[in-house]
């Protein structure tokens, strides 16, 4: 968690440049903390978008296109591991088509387990789209 939380005080001190702030979330990923690994997926959504137009369907280059993907697996994989907020991540980029098509279907899943694991977000959303 040392990774992790380092991570988190570099990202409140705006003068830490992203890359330093990025390494520290890609140790805690690495070394297995789930939450590191939804920090970083949300890093690199940061960086992919900025310079470029937020919407999905804009073109991007290949390099843009395989952050966007990187981002998208560590989000699944911070929800696989135990990270409510990379359900909630996860089941964001399925919806909008982050980094492929959307998928409402899995989308909801992801918001579901999100809610399984204490996100209340995840419970209302998966509750409005079950209506």
């Amino acid at each position: 968690k040392s990774c992790y939380r380092l991570g988190l005080q570099q990202q409140r001190d705006s003068s830490t440049p992203s890359v330093v702030v990025e390494e520290s979330f890609r140790s805690a990923c690495e070394l297995g903390e789930a939450d590191g690994c939804t920090a970083l997926a949300v890093v690199m959504v940061d960086s992919a978008q900025s310079g470029t137009r937020a919407d999905p369907y804009s073109k991007v280059d290949d390099a843009t296109r395989q952050r966007r993907a990187l981002a998208q697996q560590l989000a699944r994989y911070g929800c696989q591991t135990g990270s409510a907020g990379g359900c909630i991540l996860a089941g964001q980029m399925s919806v909008l088509g982050y980094a492929e098509a959307s998928d409402h279907a899995l989308a909801l899943e992801y918001f579901r387990e999100a809610c399984r694991n204490g996100e209340v977000q995840g419970c209302e959303v998966a509750a409005s789209w079950t209506e």
